[in-house]
């Protein structure tokens, strides 16, 4: 049985998150309006309940293994957008 490493956040400020030494900025969608990948294709962001627009937020989570409760859209610098509104964090280098 594979042993996870489990992380849960819970917001009440600002500051970065980083995930193996790199910083976990945000992505745009993939498939369904609740999930999202990362400009380099490594990270997946799943909403699973709320809205990131509202005042209470939503449950994020970042790779099936990192949650952050009280989630807004760019908390943490981390940004999920439409694939049409979608841009990448200065410094990010798309490949494809």
């Amino acid at each position: 049985m594979q042993k996870l490493n489990v992380m849960l956040i819970t917001l009440i400020g600002q500051g970065s998150v980083y995930s193996a030494g790199v910083l976990l900025d945000g992505g745009q969608k993939n498939g369904d309006a609740n999930h999202y990948k990362s400009a380099d294709g490594v990270h997946n962001y799943t909403i699973l309940s709320g809205d990131i627009n509202a005042a209470d937020g939503a449950t994020l989570v970042v790779d099936g293994n990192l949650t952050i409760e009280h989630f807004r859209k760019g908390n943490l610098g981390i940004v999920l957008d439409s694939a049409q509104n979608y841009i990448p964090p200065a410094g990010t280098t798309l490949v494809g």
